[in-house]
């Protein structure tokens, strides 16, 4: 998928979340919010040349599984690993509180809220926008 498309998957995820409460739909904002930075990720990874458009990842493992892994050791910086680590926070998250039993409700969406917010604005910095028609008019 292009950038302008993992963009646009990106802001429905994010328009989703502002109809949802806080307290009482936790889960599905931290999967929603998990999904939004994936998509903004994947859209990095393409425009650092990273990976091809053809070429996605779903979760952070997947890294591991690219044809040519010195794509990613010779072109990752240290920005990237973080927000790359904050995407791992959100899989923690999703596993222990939207799949699993542990509790606490809005007090995880505060550790939810600042990895999505470090990744949002890294996206951002290298991106420009992650509003996709001003990225694919970038593009032309």
């Amino acid at each position: 998928m292009d950038i302008a498309g993992h963009l646009e998957k990106a802001n429905h995820f994010v328009d989703a979340i502002t109809a949802l409460d806080p307290v009482e739909d936790y889960e599905t904002i931290i999967w929603a919010r998990m999904h939004a930075c994936t998509q903004w990720i994947n859209g990095v990874l393409h425009a650092k040349d990273i990976t091809d458009e053809n070429w996605d990842i779903s979760h952070t493992w997947y890294l591991d599984r690219m044809d040519d892994p010195s794509r990613l050791t010779s072109k990752i910086d240290d920005a990237l690993l973080v927000a790359l680590e904050k995407i791992t926070n959100f899989e923690r998250i999703r596993m222990s509180h939207v799949r699993g039993p542990c509790p606490y409700g809005k007090e995880i969406l505060k550790e939810s809220n600042e990895a999505y917010e470090h990744v949002e604005k890294y996206c951002k910095s290298i991106l420009g926008s992650l509003d996709p028609a001003v990225v694919s008019q970038a593009a032309e």
